[in-house]
This record gives structure tokens, sequence and C-alpha cells, in this order.
């Protein structure tokens, strides 16, 4: 055999054998792969974290009603529509906004006892990694409680 045809057969690009070419088709499918898991792991953290603005809008609105329920007219310390408002934003969980949250306060037909009141408390949830073209959630709930 000549050295030029012994030259030929050692050359990298001719000797690739199975395994490097299985590693070469692992990383290909590793960098198709790893998008779309990431994806899905930041989807599941946005779920995640609207289901805790939606279980704090619903104990919000529960807890609002408790305070405004108790704190009535004929309360050694009356309460407004804008306490009540401000009661709610003080127990907002670190990492939501308060500009997005707005708490709405009727009572009916006044605030004195035996009237009813009525918190409604709704959140405009922003996801951090929208899949879909979603711009926000409004995430709502409302109590009603009689007055004592």
């Amino acid at each position: 055999m000549s050295k030029a045809a012994d030259s030929r057969s050692h050359h990298p690009l001719r000797t690739i054998d199975a395994s490097s070419r299985q590693n070469g088709q692992a990383l290909a499918e590793f960098a198709i792969a790893i998008p779309l898991v990431l994806l899905l792991l930041c989807n599941l953290m946005d779920f995640g974290r609207a289901m805790l603005c939606y279980n704090f809008v619903c104990d919000a609105a529960r807890d609002a009603t408790r305070y405004a329920a108790t704190h009535g007219a004929d309360s050694s310390s009356p309460t407004t529509s804008n306490a009540v408002s401000a009661y709610v934003a003080s127990e907002l969980p670190q990492g939501l906004s308060s500009s997005d949250l707005t708490v709405t306060t009727t009572w009916s037909p006044n605030d004195n006892a035996g009237s009813t009141v009525h918190v409604t408390v709704q959140y405009n949830y922003q996801p951090m990694t929208p899949m879909f073209v979603v711009k926000a959630l409004s995430l709502a709930s409302g109590a009603q409680m009689t007055m004592s």
C-alpha cells in the first residue's frame, strides 16, 4: 500500500464510527427538546403564580368582608371603602402589584348593624411568559356578610 493511500484512510472525517454519529444525534435532539422543556417549566411556574393570585383574591374578599362587617357605623372604629381597600392591599403577597388590585365595597342599605356588606376583590394577573396571546387574566371574587 502506498503512503498516500494510507494517509487517506486515516483522515478524521472518514473514520467517524457509529458512536460519534449517535452523540451528534443526541446533541441535535437535545437542542430541539430543551426550548420546549424550558417553555413548559416557565408556563408551569406562571400557572402556579396565577393560582397564588386567585387564592389571594378569594381569601382577601372573605377577610375584607369580615373586616367591614365588624367595623360598621356602630363600631368604636368605623371603616370606609378606602380603609377596606387599604386592608386588602396590606395583605397583598410579595411580588404582586397593588396597581393591578381593585377593591369594591358596598353596604346595603347602609353601614349599620343588620345591613349587609359586599366586597369584591379583583386582580389583573400579568403572565411573565405568555405562551398564548394573553394580555392579562382578570381574577375576581366576592363575599357578602350581615353586619354585626
